[in-house]
């Protein structure tokens, strides 16, 4: 119980000096500080090359990849649905087509049956291509919103790297007789 009281207050104080920004006032992200000063990855929490850098950068990272798998996993469903359509659709083309065959080949003797067969035939491509041309066009709005987020997430990274490149009168760097 010390243990924790010592600790809570130690973190209460660097609070209290504005060491650690107050966005990163969560147990997540202390952790994952604390965890790369141990293991060396960052020597400091400030600039570009510092603890808070490397924190943003890598939950920059993990949406970039959430969306690319969302979009991914959106696709494959979509794409699967597009090709069962499309499947539906050469099988109904190619009946159509074995109608017209035999409609072609009995002209002679059926001259006004088979301008009624064409012409619901073609009532029934046009039909099919429009409702076609709905399908893909429905499918496209959420594949461009999600390119666009993903597109918006990279623009965001690229300014965080472009903004950390900038010295802006950072904190002080923190000693390890503060720390304690």
């Amino acid at each position: 119980m010390q243990q924790k009281n010592d600790f809570l207050a130690r973190r209460q104080k660097l609070y209290d000096e504005k060491r650690i920004y107050e966005q990163f006032y969560n147990p997540i992200a202390e952790y994952q500080l604390r965890e790369y000063l141990k293991m060396g990855l960052v020597d400091q929490l400030e600039g570009p090359q510092g603890g808070y850098a490397f924190y943003l950068n890598e939950l920059h990272t993990k949406r970039i990849c959430g969306s690319i798998e969302e979009l991914q996993a959106y696709l494959g469903q979509k794409l699967d649905t597009l090709s069962e359509q499309m499947s539906t659709l050469i099988h109904e083309v190619r009946r159509t087509n074995q109608k017209l065959a035999h409609l072609q080949t009995t002209l002679s003797a059926c001259c006004t049956a088979i301008e009624d067969g064409f012409a619901r035939t073609s009532n029934q491509i046009q039909s099919m291509s429009a409702k076609l041309r709905e399908e893909i066009a429905s499918q496209a709005r959420p594949i461009r919103e999600a390119v666009q987020r993903s597109e918006y997430n990279l623009y965001l990274a690229s300014l965080r790297k472009e903004l950390d490149q900038y010295d802006y009168g950072r904190l002080r760097r923190p000693t390890m007789d503060d720390a304690h």
